[in-house]
């Protein structure tokens, strides 16, 4: 019989691989958008289903899903590129995960605790448009954009991503370049 601390074992072998890890990710990133574009539309309609409510059962609980989920791969995307040779295209795709990982976090932030991002659209579709787009210029350190952070919250989950999209570029992708 399978324990939880034998399946957590096996899940983090599985993330420290880093084709199975980009796997996950690209599941991850498309499970997001899938779902969230249904409770969307789901919200939109004159009498939305109890399940698509806004801070209900349901949303908390994908939300805390969510949230974990995208800080164990944002932690599993640095420890393989700190331990692994990996090649120039995997450090880019892994960049690119970032963006959506943060992406997310700052969406969910805002979502359950509004006001924690200054400038967001009140239109669904839009707001996520934008927490990509903030992730863009925070991550790159151009700041391009109407959303900034308006909360320690915010801006601490911004610094982060910004000193890992540095190191990123100025350790890792430069290493590889490097070694090619």
């Amino acid at each position: 019989m399978q324990t939880p601390a034998d399946l957590f074992r096996w899940f983090s072998d599985v993330l420290a691989q880093p084709s199975a890890l980009r796997i996950f990710c690209w599941s991850f990133v498309g499970c997001y958008y899938i779902v969230s574009i249904a409770f969307i539309i789901a919200r939109a309609r004159a009498k939305p289903p109890p399940i698509a409510r806004r801070d209900g059962w349901f949303d908390r609980i994908s939300s805390l899903f969510w949230i974990l989920f995208a800080a164990i791969l944002i932690w599993s995307l640095v420890a393989n590129a700190m331990a692994s040779a990996l090649t120039l295209g995997r450090l880019v795709e892994f960049y690119v995960f970032f963006l959506f990982l943060f992406a997310f976090l700052y969406g969910l932030l805002e979502w359950h605790w509004p006001g924690k991002l200054k400038g967001v659209s009140t239109r669904p579709l839009e707001a996520e448009l934008q927490y990509l787009l903030l992730s863009i210029s925070t991550q790159t350190t151009g700041t391009v954009g109407r959303v900034t952070p308006s909360h320690w919250i915010t801006e601490a989950l911004a610094a982060l991503q910004t000193l890992l999209g540095l190191a990123f570029v100025v350790v890792w992708i430069a290493t590889a370049i490097g070694a090619s």
